[in-house]
C-alpha cells in the first residue's frame, strides 16, 4: 500500500499537468453526472405537478386519438371527423360527471389605444373552464354563469397581455374595467389570470391569451376557426365507467347508428 501510494506522487511530481488534467476530467464527470440527476428530479417533479392539477383522470373529446395508427391514411380519417361542437358539450353536460368544460382556440390580434398585441391566442371558454388552464383568477373577477352561457363582450387576459397593453408596473392590477379592442370589438376586461410562465404541462397557454364566452370566440373567429376540445373529470364510477358514459352520450348527440364506428377519440 505504501509503495503504491509513493508511486501515486511520483507520477504527480513527474507530470503535474498531466494529472491536473485527470483530476479536473474526474471532478468534471462527477459534477455533470450529479446536475444531470438534479435536472431529471426537477423535470420529474415538475411534470407531476402539472399532472396533479389537471388530474390524471381527465377525459378529453377530440378528433385524433392520442395513438394514433400507422400511414397517411388514418390520420386523413381523423381529419375528416368534425371537432368537439357544442352539442357534444351540452350532451356531457349533463352526465355524471364531476366538471365538464369547452374550449376553442386560435389566433387573433388585441388593442388598448395605442398599443397592440398580435398575435394573441383566443379562447372561447364554456362550462367548468378553470379545469383547462393552468393559472387562476388573480385580478379582478371570473366569469358569471349567464355570462359563460352567452355571448358578452366581457374578457379574462393572460398576466403577459396585462402588462403590455396597460404597463410593466401594475398593468394587472389596473386592467380589470379597462376596455380592449379584439378583432374589432370593443370587449371589457373583467380579470386578469395569474403569470403561468414556463409550466411543463399545460393544455392552453395563457400568459398571452385573452379568454371570452365560447359564443363570443363564435362571433369574432367564426365556427370553423376555432380548434375545439371537450373534457370531463370523471365522477365517483372511475375513468373505466366515464370513457364508456363519454362514448355513450356523444354518440347520442351526434345520432351515429350501433353499426357506425365512433368519429371521435376520448383521451
Amino acid at each position: 500500500m505504501e509503495e503504491k501510494t509513493m508511486e501515486i506522487f511520483h507520477q504527480i511530481k513527474s507530470d503535474p499537468l498531466r494529472a491536473f488534467l485527470s483530476l479536473f476530467g474526474v471532478s468534471v464527470g462527477i459534477f455533470v453526472v450529479s446536475l444531470s440527476f438534479a435536472l431529471v428530479e426537477a423535470f420529474s417533479q415538475a411534470v407531476a405537478s402539472g399532472f396533479d392539477h389537471f388530474g390524471s383522470d381527465m377525459l378529453m373529446l377530440e378528433r385524433f386519438p392520442v395513438v394514433a395508427g400507422d400511414g397517411g391514411s388514418d390520420w386523413s380519417r381523423y381529419a375528416a371527423r368534425p371537432q368537439p361542437g357544442r352539442q357534444d358539450f351540452l350532451a356531457l353536460r349533463g352526465g355524471p360527471f364531476a366538471w365538464s368544460a369547452f374550449a376553442g382556440q386560435t389566433e387573433s390580434e388585441l388593442s388598448a389605444g395605442d398599443k397592440m398585441m398580435r398575435p394573441v391566442k383566443l379562447l372561447g371558454v364554456g362550462g367548468d373552464w378553470q379545469h383547462l388552464v393552468y393559472s387562476s383568477v388573480c385580478e379582478g373577477r371570473d366569469f358569471s354563469h349567464a355570462e359563460l352561457s352567452g355571448s358578452e363582450p366581457k374578457a379574462i387576459i393572460g398576466a403577459k397581455i396585462a402588462s403590455g397593453l396597460f404597463g410593466e408596473d401594475g398593468g394587472m392590477t389596473q386592467a380589470p374595467g379597462k376596455s380592449v379592442r379584439l378583432g374589432g370589438r370593443s370587449m371589457t376586461v373583467i380579470g386578469v389570470l395569474s403569470q403561468e410562465g414556463k409550466n411543463v404541462v399545460s393544455l392552453y397557454a395563457t400568459d398571452y391569451a385573452i379568454v371570452v364566452p365560447y359564443a363570443t370566440a363564435e362571433q369574432i373567429a367564426g365556427v370553423d376557426a376555432l380548434e375545439t376540445m371537450a373534457a370531463v373529470g370523471p365522477g365517483s364510477g372511475g375513468r373505466d365507467a366515464a370513457v364508456g358514459q363519454v362514448r355513450r352520450l356523444v354518440r347520442l348527440a351526434r345520432r351515429l347508428a350501433p353499426a357506425q364506428e365512433d368519429n371521435f377519440a376520448v383521451n
